[in-house]
């Protein structure tokens, strides 16, 4: 196949709707519902400072 494209319902010949519906069962067989992610994510996060660097710290330690 090179090529796919929508075809609208009504330009599919009578003679051919059969054929078309069984495509589109087996096509779409076996496919279940998109199940969401709504499993947790965690995240490590490590927050490195030099005390002594003045320029770089943060303005308070309620900043960190």
């Amino acid at each position: 196949m090179r090529h796919a494209g929508i075809v609208a319902i009504k330009s599919v010949p009578m003679a051919h709707g059969r054929f078309e519906t069984l495509q589109a069962e087996r096509h779409f067989a076996g496919r279940g519902t998109a199940k969401s992610r709504q499993e947790s994510i965690c995240y490590d996060l490590a927050i490195v400072h030099n005390p002594d660097d003045k320029d770089l710290a943060p303005p308070d330690s309620k900043a960190l």
